[in-house]
């Protein structure tokens, strides 16, 4: 191994040398934290300790091979021992689990996700209780949250969203089930990993000796059980070292516990602190403005990132008149970034939700510059947007059997395989379409597949009568698509009905802008943009969300969306620490970025069918001036988002409130809280409804006002309710109370 440690700043040189005791490396974005863990360990096995002693865990199998390897290379012996969480308690459990439980042997099987659902509803069924109010995926948060506490039935203080008891009852049934297999979930892999540490001291003792170096990495997406395995397994020896970044910190909804990092120095007061703050990666404006977004979070380790690098090139944060401008401006300025010696694959497109990619995929298809989506698929080849395609192919050609195949029993409405079969002997037999089939179907032998046959001729009434936004809007309402995902109210959930949502705004800019106003003409837009996929694996520009970039870094950044109720989300204008967690995702962003970043908001746009104007981010406020070069249509010159400070202040009333006036929301109301100081302005009346707020439903308890709909009697809201997720109200009727 190279021994040569002035190679390293000091900082990193100290970290890597220091070896025995707690330590945490407060390692910021860029900072060379890698390769200082794997030179630490490195120089441990050149002072003698056999690498069979070092333990180093991490959060995905990829990170932890490539640590193994590189680490490999550099003591050029046996490999280290680097695992993820998960894989190290399945060991552990495969050698002991039944000392714990008698129940269970080493050779336990671990359920996958559509295993845990299925065993989910046995077990609600089991317990005499409805799946379709006690849903699979709310019983699962429920569990996984217990568990994320290591909690199992018998001490469980995690509430249920309703009905606490009847929830308690699933995850009890739910735990005996697996055992009764001899099967655990992930959860479990923690969970009785930690159980079999605080019940059997000799286990315990066993593992301990096992190990005289502790190493974790990502500490601060570390949940509760996992921090309690670490500081047991480190108890002997007090070495552990711990290595993460608190502004960096963007996975509370997967159950990390920011806490953990920020309490380390009062769980071992004797720590050692090393603070990584030089960044090897971003130019010093880019820094800067980092730097100055993630100092208005009150819950942080204080650093301050600097950098050497000799490019500064300011940020620069262009005014688009709406989404199309946006895509467009964003693919002219990646054919500046190839004019300027940058390949695609250089450059970056990042945005918060899922849905936002659908205007940058079209406008980098229009300007023909390759592109592939990590972590995702391309907008028309999601499955809820071409099931919704699908109905409306259908709709335009009744002859379409594959059309039909893919929607009659989707949503799911009781229509198997033997029925369709049946109907596909029927039209074979009278040759006829398939959907001819449906529709002569005699409704005494299958009322579901005459449901469903009104609902098609209700929809064919639309086709050549209605805007096609409606048409879309009313499939998606029609068919039960929407309802069933805001029943169901998962992130996955959510996201998809983000999609399907988007496919409307698609629908408003083909109904605007498309010479030939037809469905036939919009499915053959939507065929082409789909086709349009380059296989080559090439050189492309890369498309992904902002969690998706953590640990990601790109000559050129771009930044999409930087508008209140986008980025920040809506679902966090009304939870300080949630604000918190989104401002961490901005830091994240911002420091994927090398050479050059462009932060991109739009005046209006299409956002669920409707134009909406929202105000630009409140995270744009918070970059220093002088880091932001501003790019303004000349189309322009006043209203809203304008970049001037003393204008763009008006727009934030505090860290939760956004403009109410901008988000055509109505007066200030009691959400207001002591710590707040409101500035009243004028405000166009929506009652006492704001985007944000927190209201209380007699049924569904507490949620978040995500949407307003309509005036008057006909007015609805979107709620995220805490409960049963994503909800549609009709006002009038809801009794609803500010929270």
């Amino acid at each position: 191994m190279t021994d040569d440690l002035t190679l390293f700043n000091d900082p990193q040189r100290e970290a890597i040398l220091h070896t025995d005791g707690p330590m945490l490396i407060l390692a910021g974005a860029g900072s060379g934290k890698t390769r200082v863990i794997t030179h630490r360990i490195a120089r441990l096995v050149k002072d003698g300790v056999p690498v069979y002693k070092i333990l180093s865990m991490t959060f995905t199998n990829k990170a932890a091979r490539e640590m193994s390897e590189r680490v490999t290379r550099l003591i050029k012996g046996e490999r280290p021992v680097v695992s993820t969480f998960h894989s190290f308690c399945s060991r552990i459990l495969r050698q002991d689990i039944h000392l714990l439980d008698p129940s269970y042997n080493s050779k336990f099987t671990i359920l996958d996700m559509d295993d845990v659902r299925k065993a989910i509803t046995e077990s609600t069924a089991a317990c005499n209780l409805d799946s379709t109010r006690f849903k699979p995926a709310f019983v699962g948060h429920f569990i996984d949250e217990c568990k994320n506490r290591g909690e199992l039935p018998g001490k469980v203080t995690v509430n249920a969203p309703c009905d606490h008891d009847k929830y308690l009852r699933i995850y009890t049934h739910y735990q005996e089930h697996l055992r009764n297999m001899n099967t655990v979930d992930f959860g479990d892999l923690l969970t009785l990993t930690l159980q079999l540490f605080q019940k059997n001291e000799e286990v315990l003792r066993r593992w301990q000796e096992h190990f005289d170096y502790i190493q974790i990495d990502e500490y601060q997406d570390t949940n509760h059980v996992q921090y309690q395995i670490a500081r047991l397994l480190a108890a002997r020896t007090g070495n552990l070292c711990v290595i993460g970044d608190a502004d960096q910190s963007v996975y509370s909804w997967r159950g990390a516990d920011i806490r953990n990092i920020l309490d380390f120095e009062k769980d071992f007061p004797d720590a050692k602190i090393i603070k990584l703050e030089q960044n090897y990666r971003c130019g010093q404006r880019i820094l800067q403005a980092a730097n100055a977004v993630i100092a208005n979070n009150q819950r942080r380790k204080s650093k301050t990132l600097f950098t050497e690098n000799s490019h500064d090139h300011k940020i620069v944060v262009a005014e688009l008149e709406d989404q199309r401008e946006e895509g467009k401006y964003v693919a002219e300025q990646i054919h500046k970034g190839i004019k300027s010696g940058f390949s695609y694959s250089d450059q970056a497109v990042l945005y918060r939700m899922n849905a936002q990619s659908r205007s940058i995929e079209e406008a980098l298809m229009r300007a023909g510059i390759p592109y592939a989506i990590v972590g995702g698929l391309r907008f028309y080849d999601r499955l809820e947007i071409k099931d919704v395609l699908a109905y409306l192919r259908l709709l335009s050609n009744t002859s379409d059997d594959m059309a039909l195949r893919r929607i009659i029993n989707v949503p799911a409405r009781g229509i198997g395989k033997q029925t369709i079969d049946k109907l596909a002997e029927k039209a074979a037999s009278q040759g006829t379409s398939l959907f001819a089939a449906v529709l002569n179907h005699e409704e005494k032998k299958s009322p579901k597949v005459a449901v469903f046959a009104h609902i098609m001729t209700k929809l064919q009434g639309m086709v050549t009568t209605v805007p096609l936004a409606q048409l879309v809007e009313s499939v998606i309402i029609e068919s039960g698509y929407e309802s069933v995902l805001m029943e169901e109210g998962t992130e996955k959930a959510l996201t998809q009905l983000e999609n399907i949502k988007e496919l409307i705004s698609v629908a408003t800019d083909f109904d605007e802008n498309a010479q030939e106003h037809t469905l036939e003409a919009f499915l053959e837009k939507a065929a082409l943009v789909s086709s349009m996929d380059d296989e080559q694996r090439g050189d492309r520009v890369t498309l992904l969300t902002m969690h998706s970039a953590k640990g990601l870094e790109f000559g050129v950044c771009f930044i999409v969306g930087a508008e209140e109720g986008i980025f920040p989300h809506s679902r966090s204008l009304g939870s300080r620490s949630e604000m918190e967690e989104e401002r961490r995702l901005c830091y994240v962003s911002i420091t994927r970025a090398k050479e050059r970043l462009y932060i991109t908001h739009a005046r209006s746009r299409i956002q669920y069918g409707s134009w909406t104007r929202n105000p630009s981010s409140r995270f744009l406020e918070e970059i220093p001036s002088e880091c932001i070069e501003q790019w303004r249509d000349e189309a322009w010159s006043v209203g809203f988002g304008h970049s001037d400070p003393a204008s763009r202040s008006k727009i934030y009333y505090s860290e939760t409130i956004p403009d109410t006036k901008s988000h055509n929301l109505a007066g200030l109301s009691e959400l207001a809280s002591n710590e707040i100081e409101v500035i009243p302005e004028p405000q166009e009346s929506h009652g006492s409804l704001r985007l944000g707020m927190k209201l209380r439903h007699a049924k569904f308890g507490v949620g978040t006002l995500n949407k307003i709909e309509g005036e008057g009697d006909d007015q609805k809201v979107i709620i995220t309710f805490n409960s049963v997720g994503l909800k549609k109200l009709l006002v009038r009727f809801a009794g609803l109370e500010i929270a």
